[in-house]
Parts: structure tokens; sequence; C-alpha cells
């Protein structure tokens, strides 16, 4: 851990850290969500860093009784900047730990990604299964004369494309935290449905020969 006198932090190094904070923060709770797997190590620096800003935010102690005589002026100011002092110096320390905390947060959340893509695309690969399943036979508006049963497929039709558009958007979120969507470039959202798992050099080939062909325009385009 860094001290007060040798820790320093940049805007451009703040700006940075709270951008890597909430792309970690979403992924984790996309996790949540699914009732995947959270790291101990991720909810131990949560909540270090939860008690840093806390902390931080910590109000300046009142001052003391002003004195109504003047023999106990020495002795009032003596207490009041020793609280002021004792405040300043909690919260320089409290920013150090703050610091600290931000970048154990990110260490521990650095896989999650990883860890939850697979299960991701197996929920994806199963939502669309049963889309198309139903896509066929399931209303896609309601006319008042539908029989019970186009009632149902109708809702769970319903159902499945909201599940899937946010697994869309989860799986999006994900490889824009691991750094996935960099590698990609502007197709990653697409790529990320036809190519869904991260390690298949296969498909990532593939996906180079589809944008050099000009198969799939980029969002540039």
């Amino acid at each position: 851990m860094t001290t007060p006198s040798s820790h320093t932090m940049s805007g451009a190094v703040a700006a940075e850290l709270s951008i890597a904070l909430g792309r970690a923060h979403e992924a984790i709770n996309i996790a949540r969500h699914y009732n995947l797997d959270i790291p101990d190590e991720y909810t131990a620096a949560e909540t270090l860093l939860e008690a840093a800003r806390a902390a931080m935010a910590a109000p300046e102690p009142l001052l003391p009784p002003v004195p109504t005589k003047a023999a106990d002026v020495p002795k009032w100011i003596r207490s009041a900047a020793t609280a002021h002092a004792a405040w300043v110096r909690d919260k320089e320390f409290a920013a150090v730990l703050n610091f600290d905390a931000q970048r154990a947060v990110l260490r521990a959340a650095q896989h999650i990604p990883a860890t939850c893509t697979p299960k991701l695309v197996e929920l994806f690969a199963a939502e669309a299964q049963t889309f198309l399943d139903l896509i066929g036979q399931a209303p896609r508006t309601l006319t008042g004369w539908e029989t019970p049963e186009q009632l149902d497929n109708h809702a769970v039709l319903i159902r499945t494309a909201a599940n899937m558009t946010r697994l869309f958007g989860s799986r999006g979120i994900m490889s824009t935290a691991s750094g996935e969507a960099t590698d990609l470039g502007p197709d990653h959202a697409v790529f990320t449905v036809i190519a869904p798992d991260p390690d298949d050099q296969a498909a990532r080939e593939v996906i180079d020969l589809i944008r050099k062909k000009g198969a799939i325009a980029t969002v540039e385009d």
C-alpha cells in the first residue's frame, strides 16, 4: 500500500479507473442476474472499497464548545486543531485505501467475463432454439380469436425474444469488459453471436474472412 505522502492520482488515472470499475461492476451485475459464481476475492475487495469510500465521506467533526474564559483559549485551539488534523489525516489514508481497494476490485473482476461468457452463450443458444421452434406457430400479434395454445405460445415467444435481447446485450458488455470487443472491431456485436466463443480461433479466422469479403458491413459503413 502506498502512503499519503507518496500517493498521487492524476485526473487521467482517476478517469481510467472510473471507466474500468464501471465495466467491472456491469460484468458483476450480469453474473449476479444469471446466478453465476462471483469470486470471494471480489466480494471482499468490494466490501473494502465501500468502507474506504465511507471513510472518505466522513464529515468534519464539530468544534469543541467555544470557551467562555480567555485562559481557556489556548487549550480550545489545541483541541480544535488536533481534531481537525486527525480528520484530515484520516481522509488522506482513506483515499490511499480507496485507491488500493479499487485496484483490488479490478484484479478480482478481470476473470469474470471469461468465466461467465460460456454460460451466457449456452443460455442464448437455448433461447434461440426456443424462438426458432415457436416462430412458425406462435402468432406475432393478437386478434382476440386465438386458441389457449396460441396465446401460450405468443407469451413464450415474447418472453423468449426479451431474454435473447437481454442476453445479447449482456454478451456485448462482457466482450467490452474483457477487451474482446476491441479485438473484433466495430462488428463485435454481430460476431459475438455468430462466433460466441472468444477462444475459438477457427471462428476468428472465419470472421476475418467475412470482414475482408465485405459480407457484413461495419458500423462505419
